[in-house]
């Protein structure tokens, strides 16, 4: 969550727990706000909707409120992060059947939420003219990388790394790194893109 969301939780956490308030009144201007910058940073990486069911949770007795206030945020995330593997699993066991058969909802990496592409050092040795996993004209070894896929299932490691499936930027390798004609392809690839001879 951003800091808006935060603080959107942080606004609902505080109202269901009221004694919190008075809590970090007596803290001090200075000292709340580096508690609640603390809470932020523990909470960064949840969903909104499950930090605040989290928090439900806990007011309706559900999970059991830690005894310290400073345990609060790691209880929280404990508890969302509980809450998005279930949900987690539920979508996967939803998406994988369909009228009794087995589907997957994206052809490309078949739910796993990764492509096998062609490390960008394999593919400046192939733009450099060196052959990708050919020892007489490369010097290294053919590499490859997964990268996030643009579905749905990649979405977890597309937002922590910062970067997804591109077909401008990433040559997919379909079979294994050592087909001949994947090589092949990344050669091709990448004159279409820089231009190599």
């Amino acid at each position: 969550m951003n800091r808006a969301e935060f603080d959107e939780w942080f606004r609902d956490h505080t109202a269901c727990f009221r004694s919190l308030s008075d809590w970090f009144a007596k803290l001090g201007a200075q000292r709340a706000t580096e508690t609640v910058d603390a809470w932020f940073r523990v909470l960064r990486r949840l969903d909104l909707e499950d930090a605040k069911r989290a928090t439900e949770l806990l007011f309706d007795g559900t999970e059991t409120e830690p005894k310290s206030r400073d345990k609060i945020p790691a209880a929280v995330a404990a508890i969302s992060r509980r809450l998005a593997s279930r949900r987690r699993q539920d979508e996967d066991r939803e998406r994988w059947r369909s009228a009794g058969d087995e589907t997957v909802a994206c052809l490309a990496c078949n739910d796993s939420g990764s492509r096998l592409c062609w490390h960008p050092a394999t593919m400046q040795a192939a733009a450099d003219g060196r052959f990708p996993g050919d020892p007489t004209t490369c010097d290294g070894a053919a590499y490859c990388v997964s990268v996030p896929c643009t579905c749905k299932a990649g979405d977890h490691f597309g937002r922590q790394l910062g970067y997804r499936f591109d077909p401008e930027k990433w040559c997919e390798i379909a079979g294994t790194r050592y087909d001949e004609d994947e090589r092949w392809q990344l050669v091709e690839f990448v004159r279409q893109r820089v231009g190599v001879a």
